[in-house]
């Protein structure tokens, strides 16, 4: 399969898929996009530490 263009020249991003809460709960789901494993997991970590300090003091349950 022929790329249309170089991987450098590819985009990577954090795309919110869907989003959706109550007076109780709030739930976001994204895609991340990265072309590399390894920034591809530094962004999830990034992703997951910005969750918990969102949910900081919250119920355990509330979290991911």
């Amino acid at each position: 399969m022929k790329r249309r263009r170089p991987l450098k020249a590819m985009k990577v991003f954090y795309h919110l898929t869907s989003m959706k809460g109550s007076v109780d709960r709030a739930e976001m789901h994204y895609i991340i996009r990265d072309f590399d494993r390894k920034h591809f997991e530094a962004r999830k970590r990034k992703m997951m530490e910005i969750a918990k300090k969102v949910g900081k003091g919250l119920h355990p349950d509330c979290l991911y």
